[in-house]
């Protein structure tokens, strides 16, 4: 089935000790238990959620008479399924990344740790603590399952990682003795590629960190230090992945870049911090209670129904997750230490909801540790614009850019990567992998259509996923809009197209060239500072600061804007190199808050929403309660209206841009004359043209920019990735009707 854009212009350890692979020979009972019910988030508000009980852990149940060696096994035996899917999940982003050269190293690794809790009888087994006072513990270590010369290898290990642990994270949250296990090897065969993934988990149950044996030291190594730092929350992990992992990752980042260890890259291959591409891949998309879908985490995939079932957003999720702690750490380095200390202070255990699950109280125990925010902005509103950190459930279809940039060279050219993820989200955060085909569209800073190789035009999506690959030849093309939609979704992304500087930038709604632009790096804990100075040309700019790649740093980007403007911009940088996105307003936020009232008696209205809202809860974007209002959208896909009714199954999915729907106000007091909308998000920029995904039939589209009225001979019209047509054009080719409908109430 093809697919048209309407595109609305706005244009009138190195270490030498060897790690033998030990094979526990253990037989693995699997018991048919039944779990607790699944926890899910009693309050679910956007970046403000509460959940009922731990969505960041694989559950695994044992019957309550179970031995301790029993149980041993049952977690094992959990824990290797779940690596394997995990493996099965991220072996292909993996491989395909390979490719564009991020793993450059032999040595490079994915670091995944995962949390297991272990019921008994469908009842969660805590630990007895001594005290309900929870911080201020130590830990000590015993080792089950190795042998003598590899038990004084992980001692040294953990020698080393354990002071600079404390001296981030604070002291353990309670004292106690961690057993570390040694879980044997892994079914290779199941697990493409390995050697790549750093695999470890930690048993918050019974204090327990579950490391299989692998064949690399700095492999293994990452895999303890990430389960480490889990340890030292122990009992009080966090309930959501957002948190618990993301805190895990941004401060194994921090360890791991301690030159003693010799680790080639601390950020793990961009793995424990997608630092470096953090401003291009901030999309909605990344968003959910889990970074792993529950039934994914929580099923054996030998019996799952034809075949694996794969968890796709973990990759994007785990490292963005890790750069958005790591630039809270850079605001402030003793931001971990101060928080966990603040945390321990008001936690209590058994409480219901826990405090580790109810992210407005997180939020008021780390504001006021940043009194100066974070990024420029008042903490509080950074957090809203980081969508990795929204733990809401938002359910319906979704389409995520996972853009790995490629330098400019001179005879090879410019080749940009994007990893293209559709999914479906349901009501519980369960994600379902969608097949379909992805039609790219490309504008330069000047709005015009470009080409970007043939690879570049479209793909077919296969479980979930596909790889576009764009090619250019043009030195300093600026900046670069890349439009990619599937079915009724649509992703945008921004590179610079021409550019090979260690920093990079794109400035949107901006397409004036010679502008004057300042760059001030600010090493991490140093005075020192690098400055350089640049001119946008394309609305792009690009400088060379020969950012050291383990270097973490303040970096403030000084720009005149065409009114003659001083603008400034903040980000936290790191790991050798920065693709930044700025934004036309001073913070970098691109906010806007648009009203709107509607008199209750005139319905129904015909309406768009011209911005994308920060929230993907329909009432919350509206400023409404739930009961006060219909919305109703058509859906070309399902060829069916969808309604926003109470009950969140019944979701039509987030507000978008480009969209029209009929709205009828139903206000709980009828004795109100009006009911008054207003949307909190982000505006499309004006220069360049706004693509609308429609299907052949009937479509339902409204201008996604503030003005009441679009022109339809401003509107073009492109069928896949043919040229574009006007309106007069595409209907002489019988690609469109003559004249689209419009609503009139009289």
């Amino acid at each position: 089935m093809s697919v048209f854009r309407f595109a609305f212009s706005r244009r009138t350890l190195s270490a030498s000790v060897f790690l033998p692979g030990l094979v526990c020979a253990i037989t693995m009972p699997v018991y048919a238990q039944t779990l607790t019910p699944r926890p899910t988030n009693v309050v679910n508000d956007k970046f403000a959620t509460v959940s009922s009980g731990s969505q960041s852990v694989v559950r695994v149940a044992v019957p309550g008479s179970a031995t301790d060696a029993a149980t041993r096994d049952a977690v094992t035996k959990k824990l290797k399924a779940t690596w394997k899917m995990q493996g099965r999940a991220l072996s292909r982003s993996a491989q395909t990344l390979e490719k564009t050269g991020l793993f450059k190293n032999k040595r490079a690794i994915i670091p995944i740790s995962t949390i297991i809790q272990v019921e008994k009888n469908g009842v969660p087994v805590t630990r007895s603590w001594r005290t309900r006072a929870v911080g201020g513990g130590s830990l000590t270590f015993r080792y089950s399952g190795f042998s003598e010369q590899d038990q004084v290898f992980i001692a040294r290990l953990i020698s080393e990682f354990y002071p600079r642990i404390e001296t981030l994270y604070g002291k353990p949250a309670v004292s106690g003795e961690v057993e570390i296990m040694n879980v044997g090897t892994l079914d290779t065969s199941q697990i493409p590629q390995v050697q790549r993934f750093a695999f470890g988990g930690y048993d918050v149950s019974n204090n327990r960190i579950m490391l299989p044996i692998f064949q690399n030291n700095d492999t293994f190594a990452q895999a303890l230090l990430l389960n480490l730092i889990h340890a030292f929350h122990g009992p009080a992990v966090f309930q959501y992945d957002a948190w618990e992992q993301g805190f895990a990752r941004a401060a194994a980042s921090v360890i791991a870049r301690d030159p003693q260890f010799g680790f080639p890259d601390a950020s793990a291959n961009s793995l424990f911090s997608h630092l470096r591409w953090y401003d291009l891949l901030n999309q909605p998309g990344l968003g959910n209670p889990t970074f792993f879908p529950p039934a994914q985490a929580n099923t054996v995939l030998e019996t799952t129904a034809g075949g694996f079932t794969l968890g796709k957003m973990t990759f994007p999720r785990m490292g963005m997750s890790g750069a958005a702690w790591l630039k809270v750490y850079i605001e402030e380095p003793n931001f971990f230490r101060q928080f966990n200390e603040a945390y321990y202070a008001q936690f209590e255990p058994g409480a219901s909801p826990s405090l580790a699950g109810n992210v407005p109280a997180l939020k008021n125990i780390a504001s006021p540790l940043l009194p100066n925010g974070v990024e420029g902005l008042p903490f509080e509103d950074w957090f809203r614009r980081q969508y990795v950190l929204d733990t809401s459930v938002s359910v319906g279809r979704k389409l995520y850019a996972l853009v790995v940039p490629g330098d400019y060279d001179g005879a090879d050219g410019q080749s940009h990567l994007v990893q293209l993820l559709y999914y479906r989200t349901r009501p519980g955060g369960d994600e379902d992998l969608l097949d379909g085909r992805v039609y790219a569209t490309y504008h330069d800073a000047t709005g015009a259509t470009i080409r970007l190789g043939i690879a570049s035009e479209q793909v077919e999506l296969s479980d979930g996923e596909g790889s576009i690959t764009t090619q250019s030849f043009q030195e300093r093309e600026g900046r670069l809009t890349m439009d990619f939609t599937v079915g009724a979704e649509s992703a945008r992304a921004y590179v610079t197209g021409g550019y090979n500087g260690d920093l990079q930038a794109v400035v949107l709604g901006a397409t004036g060239n010679g502008r004057d632009v300042t760059v001030t790096q600010t090493r991490l804990n140093s005075s020192d500072e690098r400055i350089q100075t640049a001119r946008t040309d394309g609305a792009a700019f690009s400088v060379n600061l020969a950012t050291p790649g383990n270097d973490l740093a303040k970096t403030v980007i000084e720009y005149t804007d065409g009114a003659g403007a001083k603008r400034t911009y903040r980000r936290n940088t790191g790991d050798g190199q920065a693709y930044l996105v700025l934004r036309p307003d001073q913070n970098g936020g691109d906010l806007t808050t648009v009203s709107r009232t509607f008199p209750i008696g005139q319905v129904p209205y015909f309406i768009s929403f011209p911005l994308q809202p920060l929230t993907t809860s329909i009432p919350d974007a509206l400023s409404l309660g739930a009961t006060d209002f219909v919305l109703s959208h058509w859906d070309p896909v399902t060829t069916q209206y969808g309604t926003v009714t109470p009950d969140p199954t019944a979701s039509i999915g987030s507000l978008a841009p480009g969209r029209a729907y009929w709205f009828k106000p139903v206000p709980v007091d009828r004795s109100r004359p009006e009911v008054a909308v207003q949307l909190t998000g982000t505006l499309p920029v004006t220069d360049v043209d706004f693509a609308v995904p429609a299907r052949y039939g009937w479509n339902m589209i409204g201008s996604p920019f503030t003005s009441d009225t679009t022109n339809v001979n401003d509107i073009l019209v492109q069928n896949q990735n043919n040229d574009s047509y006007t309106w007069e054009e595409a209907v002489a080719r019988n690609l469109v009707a003559a004249r689209p409908y419009r609503f009139d109430r009289t």
